[in-house]
């Protein structure tokens, strides 16, 4: 229960400052604990930081399978899980990320985690161009792969809105017809995943 809070109230403050501008006192004294309770459970920082993105990991997992069981082709699949992954690396401040630097597991960690998101994410996209929602060529791997690589290094703020003008981009008339049915029930998934998450 106390690892929880703790655990929860760290993750939301790094989310909002960055993991630089937090103290361990900050996140005891938010989390309505002793100093004393809080090294109890974590030996500093970096443990906490540690556990803070194993939940962020596991609710994005969560975010994902439920993506997958809520889809009804692989297009909208690979639609929602990028909402999902993108959706969360959105919730964290720019300073979070810079502040990994100090921070090498644990931003190792998330590098493994965010290349196997990312690599799902290609192979969904080499079977929307299999089941003929994309434009094919003789390059199909390559091309999904530079297409994720661009689509993860757009500006949180506008990717949503990128994601869906790079892939209208590279539909084909059968995906542009799925797009649009998509689209109206996109609202409706996207609530289903954030109230199962």
């Amino acid at each position: 229960m106390i690892r929880d809070r703790i655990i929860q109230t760290a993750g939301s403050l790094f989310a909002q400052k960055g993991i630089n501008s937090v103290s361990m006192e900050q996140i005891a004294e938010r989390a309505g604990v002793s100093e004393k309770s809080l090294y109890a459970e974590f030996t500093g920082m970096a443990d906490l930081l540690e556990e803070c993105l194993n939940r962020e990991i596991t609710k994005i997992e969560t975010g994902i399978s439920t993506a997958q069981s809520v889809s009804q082709s692989v297009l909208e699949t690979l639609i929602l899980v990028m909402y999902v992954a993108f959706k969360e690396k959105s919730d964290f401040c720019t300073a979070f990320y810079e502040d990994l630097s100090k921070y090498p597991a644990t931003r190792k960690h998330l590098a493994i985690f965010n290349m196997k998101v990312q690599n799902s994410c290609a192979s969904y996209f080499m079977k929307c161009m299999e089941e003929g929602f994309f434009v094919t060529n003789e390059n199909q791997e390559r091309m999904a792969l530079i297409y994720m690589e661009e689509i993860c290094s757009l500006a949180t703020k506008y990717q949503h809105t990128m994601i869906k003008t790079l892939i209208k981009g590279i539909c084909t008339p059968k995906g542009l017809n799925e797009a649009a049915r998509i689209q109206t029930v996109l609202e409706i998934n996207i609530n289903r995943i954030s109230n199962l998450k």
